[in-house]
Formats: C-alpha cells, structure tokens, sequence
C-alpha cells in the first residue's frame, strides 16, 4: 500500500510542477498508471509471487484509488 501511494504521489507532485499540463492530462497519467499496477498485480497474483489475499486486497485499494481519481476528474 505504501508503494502505491508514494508513486501515486511521486507522479503528482511531478506533473504539478509543470505548468503546461492541465488537471485533465495529469488525472489520464495518473489512471493509466493505476491500471498498469492492477495489471501487474493480477500477474503477480497469477504467477503465485503475492498471495491471492493480499493481492486481491491491493487490488481492491487500486479500484478505490481509481474511482477517487474519476470523481475528481468528473466532479462527482
């Protein structure tokens, strides 16, 4: 979980220190980038290198990161 957030961060605070990139491209990178860890994880879990508990654990705390990041690109 600590991963996941610092990269979550580490990806923020470098696309808010460019100005040219607008809210709605910095919210598309940084769900792509959380898809990409669901992605993972589930090969991970496939691969037997995460247990399935924690792995679905993680999982369902990207899907919760994820549906934050779309209420606040579309204001819900």
């Amino acid at each position: 979980m600590n991963k996941i957030i610092i990269t979550i961060g580490a990806i923020i605070t470098m696309s808010c220190n460019n100005p040219q990139r607008n809210k709605n491209q910095v919210l598309y990178e940084i769900t792509n980038e959380v898809q990409y860890m669901k992605e993972w994880m589930w090969e991970d879990i496939e691969l037997g290198k995460v247990d399935s508990a924690y792995g679905v654990w993680y999982l369902q705390s990207l899907n919760e990161i994820e549906d934050k990041i779309i209420q606040i690109k579309y204001g819900k």
